[in-house]
């Protein structure tokens, strides 16, 4: 079950172009060490790489001996109670149960990412419940690290108080959550962005046109791996120099993507549909709309199964402004 999350998840560590450059970070081993010592939430702003972090470090982990156990939880949209959770990943017995039981005496982690996946439907106290049990009747041997953005925290009471204590690393740390053991994923610092660059003509090539706004778009991995994916497609480097703003970047994205009125219509559907069942991702058969499978096959929409969301959840919220509220 973790290797093949693992592999389904390992695009988040890599820009789309040759055959996938790895994001390497200055913040990847400092983030380490704290997991190490004990259980933290992993915070940051939407689209600050928290996924691809948590992946390397789960890699890390299990390449040193580790046992890791890694949900994703916008792979179970339909999880209403925790019986719904058990049911999904095929199991005879409750998961605090088995972890509990389970043989070995190396280090072990139980990684829950994406949290803000479940905001708002009943997924979310499932996932809250999961946490608070494991970290209360797992005592010390099993060590719980969970991923969410830093505003979903600050309104998760329940997240607040699993994890009360000091930052994990105060350099790492964002001032709002000081009573909160967190670890806060940076920007992008110049070593990062310049690795990115030597590994990529393409990319070399956009930093060296980019203006200061651009660039500091770029420190944002989702907004790098955007840029990347509109290189792939050969988008001139110089055509980005108009670029200033998030929303500018994923405008071009999906105008790129989404040539026809019928895909932008799928798009709003798709957001229809998960607005209505509260859960990020639904199943294909909900979207209601003839052009969803061209979206997808753009990679604005992705699927796992029978299930369809966003490429990522930074475009359910930008989709859902321009083309579904709007």
């Amino acid at each position: 079950m973790t290797a093949a999350e693992l592999d389904r998840l390992t695009v988040h560590g890599k820009l789309p172009l040759a055959v996938g450059i790895t994001i390497t970070r200055e913040s990847d081993a400092p983030m380490l060490a704290p997991i190490k010592a004990g259980s933290l939430l992993v915070v940051g702003e939407p689209g600050a790489g928290k996924t691809g972090a948590l992946v390397h470090a789960a890699r890390s982990l299990i390449a040193e001996g580790a046992l890791v156990v890694f949900l994703s939880v916008d792979r179970f949209p339909g999880v209403a109670i925790a019986a719904d959770l058990n049911s999904e990943l095929r199991l005879g017995h409750d998961l605090v149960e088995i972890l509990s039981a389970s043989p070995g005496s190396q280090p072990r982690f139980l990684i829950i990412d994406a949290l803000y996946a479940a905001r708002g439907g009943l997924s979310e106290g499932v996932f809250a419940t999961l946490i608070e049990q494991a970290m209360a009747e797992l005592g010390g041997d099993w060590t719980v690290v969970a991923s969410i953005r830093t505003f979903d925290l600050r309104n998760g009471r329940r997240y607040r108080a699993a994890f009360a204590g000091p930052s994990a690393n105060a350099e790492f740390a964002e001032p709002t959550l000081g009573t909160i053991r967190h670890f806060n994923i940076p920007r992008l610092t110049d070593r990062d962005v310049a690795a990115a660059g030597t590994a990529s003509a393409e990319v070399a090539a956009l930093l060296a046109s980019a203006t200061e706004a651009l660039a500091e778009l770029l420190r944002n991995v989702f907004n790098l791996s955007l840029a990347a994916e509109l290189l792939a497609d050969c988008a001139d480097p110089a055509g980005f120099a108009g670029i200033a703003t998030q929303s500018g970047l994923i405008d071009t994205y999906e105008d790129r993507r989404m040539l026809t009125t019928g895909m932008t219509q799928a798009a709003a559907e798709a957001v229809t549909a998960m607005a209505g069942s509260r859960r990020l991702a639904v199943r294909k058969v909900d979207i209601r709309h003839m052009d969803v499978d061209r979206v997808i096959q753009a990679g604005v929409l992705a699927t796992a199964g029978d299930l369809v969301n966003f490429s990522h959840h930074v475009l359910f919220d930008h989709v859902a402004g321009r083309f579904y509220i709007a």
